[in-house]
């Protein structure tokens, strides 16, 4: 009986500290400032996949990467969240975000940036419903 009694009350504190410890929402101003930054910063973006349209002329598609902005702006923990533009593309991405000084922020700040690339004519490729 004893033991059930610790178990539980383990997962009570467990539980309180979830929520009394939980991250807080990131802030709209925060979110704004980095996708402002990241519009600011967008050329390494456009070489990245400028480099992927020499290895393939028909290259189009989607990226997303999901990083971590500390309150002093650095990015941490980029990774890719969707990649339909290859390996190298992909990589350059995720070197050119980790290496990128956001603005300061109120918190340190779970952040998504996506694009799309599709050099055709109409772009229907970025029109489409993300997936």
């Amino acid at each position: 009986m004893r033991r059930i009694l610790l178990c539980g009350a383990a997962l009570v504190l467990c539980l309180s500290c979830l929520v009394a410890c939980a991250p807080q929402a990131p802030h709209p101003d925060d979110i704004a400032a980095l996708h402002a930054a990241v519009q600011q910063q967008a050329a390494p973006f456009v070489t990245c996949f400028s480099e992927g349209q020499k290895q393939d002329p028909t290259l189009a598609g989607r990226i997303a990467v999901q990083m971590r902005v500390r309150d002093n702006g650095a990015v941490e923990d980029v990774v890719l969240r969707l990649n339909e533009l290859g390996d190298d593309v992909g990589a350059c991405f995720v070197r050119t975000f980790a290496a990128m000084q956001m603005p300061r922020l109120t918190r340190d700040t779970p952040f998504e940036e996506s694009f799309c690339f599709d050099p055709s004519e109409d772009g229907a490729r970025c029109h489409k419903d993300a997936p």
